[in-house]
């Protein structure tokens, strides 16, 4: 039997590639970021979207997407919000790099516009934002031109 480790929240926060905070506090800060970002991904809507959309859970997507998924964005996006905007203007969660936060977040919500619904985010421009920076970045953007398509 092959047994395969996937790589988990915690292996992403230490190894980050100089994409962590400058101080302890700044860490600190990115860190209860990243812990509601990853709380977000463990709700009933957004944490079962692939089971969904795979069909391991049988439901209508159109009907979850408005039972499950719109009251988690509802309930964390406005938090993010909140975080993106406590940093000024620049669009990130702390000082004026990109941190191991931004990324994990943009891509945790832009699977919400490419797989739920194109208009999720359409009430939090500043995610959106986000998303289109990250994305931008070149190493990022072509990763993500040379990803294989997945269903979820």
């Amino acid at each position: 039997m092959s047994l395969k480790i996937r790589t988990t929240f915690f292996e992403i926060r230490m190894i980050n590639l100089g994409r962590a905070g400058s101080t302890p506090l700044e860490c600190a800060r990115l860190d209860m970021i990243g812990e509601v970002v990853q709380e977000f991904t463990n709700t009933e809507g957004a944490g079962k979207l692939p089971a969904v959309l795979l069909g391991f859970i049988k439901a209508n997507k159109e009907e979850f997407y408005k039972t499950k998924i719109v009251p988690d964005v509802d309930k964390y996006a406005p938090i993010i919000e909140r975080f993106l905007l406590e940093n000024g203007n620049n669009g990130l969660f702390s000082g004026d790099r990109e941190t191991w936060v931004d990324i994990f977040a943009a891509e945790t919500f832009s699977k919400l516009t490419d797989y739920a619904s194109h208009d999720a985010l359409d009430a939090y421009p500043r995610i959106q934002a986000l998303i289109t920076r990250i994305h931008n970045i070149p190493a990022i953007k072509e990763h993500i031109a040379k990803r294989k398509p997945t269903p979820a």
